[in-house]
């Protein structure tokens, strides 16, 4: 896959980059990849003048992908293969706090749960848990179209929306991530990619 492929996908990481700057706190990334994995890691680099250490939690439950980044594993970076995603994210909200969280799993058993049923499923248990959620792939009709998805995102007090293909929302009980942002549209190789908020 060439990097202009990889990265066409990779329309989350203005809405992830924005909420890092908003809050701080640890990062939950629920599914490793080529735009997030990297991008998490660099920015989360403890340095002197950064101020307090910023963990990150990556979970996999493909061990392909989990072998593909597991060399980010660090002092401040834990890369962990899940076997189940949902359980080992249960594991991970009992013992602290995220301030930023990307959900953007696929789920390896997809006969027995599909991938957006994974990713319902995983907001669900951060809503409370997490000051704010980043969800990639919105605009996919298995989700956008789904009733208790919609039901779960009306249920969040700030609901912001990243216009691009594929779309990301961002959600949060907690922080309007872009009530006070000038940047309301940007252009981005070649295409606009508009915010909505709610």
């Amino acid at each position: 896959m060439n990097e202009q492929r990889i990265f066409g996908y990779a329309t989350h990481t203005v809405p992830l980059v924005l909420a890092l700057e908003s809050i701080g706190g640890d990062v939950l990334e629920l599914g490793v990849g080529y735009g997030s994995t990297p991008l998490l890691h660099n920015l989360c680099i403890p340095t002197n003048v950064s101020g307090p250490i910023r963990n990150v939690v990556s979970l996999e439950d493909n061990l392909e992908w989990y072998e593909r980044f597991a060399g980010y594993q660090s002092s401040w970076h834990l890369v962990v293969f899940a076997k189940d995603i949902i359980t080992e994210t249960k594991r991970f909200i009992e013992s602290r706090r995220f301030g930023v969280v990307l959900v953007d799993n696929d789920s390896t058993d997809l006969e027995v749960k599909g991938m957006f049923e994974n990713r319902i499923e995983a907001v669900e248990l951060l809503k409370d848990e997490a000051k704010i959620v980043v969800v990639h792939d919105t605009d996919d009709v298995r989700l956008s179209t789904d009733s208790r998805w919609l039901d779960l995102v009306d249920s969040f007090k700030f609901v912001s929306t990243w216009n691009s293909f594929p779309q990301t929302t961002v959600l949060s009980n907690v922080f309007d991530i872009f009530k006070d942002t000038l940047v309301t549209k940007l252009s981005l190789s070649g295409s606009e990619c508009d915010l909505t908020a709610r």
